[in-house]
C-alpha cells in the first residue's frame, strides 16, 4: 500500500528545491503535509482510550498529547518548558516505541521509552491485545494478518527479512503494518 509514481519520487524532494518544480500548462500540482499522520493512526488504533482522549484532543501538537498522557498516567505535574526541551525525544521515540523498542541512544530517550513502554503495556488493553495476537501467530508460526485503518488485509510473513529481520523482527513489523499502511491509505485516497 505504498503509493508509487511512474518517473519521480515527488515525496522524496527536499523541501527547499519544491518551489523549482513546475507542470505543464494547465496543470495543477498540489502540495500536502499529513502532519504526525502514523503516530495520529497509531493513537487512534491502539492507544485512545476515554480517559486519554480528552488530553489529546486539547492539543495540536501530538507528542505533547502522548507527553501529557503519561505524566497523567503516572501522576505527575506535566512541564511544558521541560516537553518542549526535550520534544526530539518524543518525536524520535514514540512511534519507535509502538513499534516494539525498548532501548535508546540517550538517557532521556531510555527514560522516555521506559515510561512510554510501561504505559502501553500496563494501561492500553487495545495495544496489549494486538500485540498477543502477533505474538501467538509467531508462536503458531502462522503469518500475521494485519487488518489496516481502512480495513485492507496485509500478511507480514514470520520470517521477515531487511529492517525487520532482527531479534523481534516479525512483530515489529507487524507493528508498524497498519500505521504506515493507514498514513499510505490517506495519501493515496487523497492523491486519486
Amino acid at each position: 500500500l505504498r503509493y508509487n509514481y511512474k518517473d519521480y519520487n515527488i515525496v522524496g524532494v527536499p523541501k527547499e528545491y519544491s518551489s523549482a518544480i513546475t507542470v505543464p500548462k494547465g496543470k495543477v500540482m498540489v502540495w500536502g503535509d499529513f502532519a504526525q499522520a502514523d503516530f495520529r493512526i497509531g493513537y487512534n488504533l491502539l492507544v485512545r482510550s476515554p480517559e486519554n482522549q480528552k488530553i489529546m484532543d486539547s492539543v495540536e501538537d501530538k507528542y505533547e498529547g502522548i507527553s501529557r498522557i503519561i505524566a497523567d498516567a503516572y501522576g505527575e505535574v506535566f512541564d511544558h518548558a521541560a516537553f518542549k526541551e526535550d520534544r526530539g525525544v518524543y518525536k524520535q521515540n514514540t512511534l519507535a516505541t509502538m513499534y516494539g523498542q525498548r532501548g535508546g541512544d540517550t538517557e532521556q530517550a531510555r527514560r522516555f521509552v521506559k515510561k512510554f513502554s510501561g504505559y502501553l503495556n500496563e494501561r492500553c488493553p487495545k495495544y496489549q491485545e494486538f500485540c498477543k495476537r502477533i505474538d501467538d501467530r509467531i508462536e503458531l508460526g502462522l503469518p500475521i494478518n494485519i487488518q489496516t485503518y481502512f480495513g485492507n488485509t496485509m500478511t507480514v510473513p514470520v520470517a521477515s527479512s531487511g529492517y525487520f529481520a532482527e531479534g523481534k523482527g516479525p512483530r515489529n513489523k507487524a507493528l508498524n503494518t497498519p500505521f504506515q499502511s493507514g498514513t499510505s491509505e490517506i495519501i493515496i485516497l487523497t492523491v486519486n
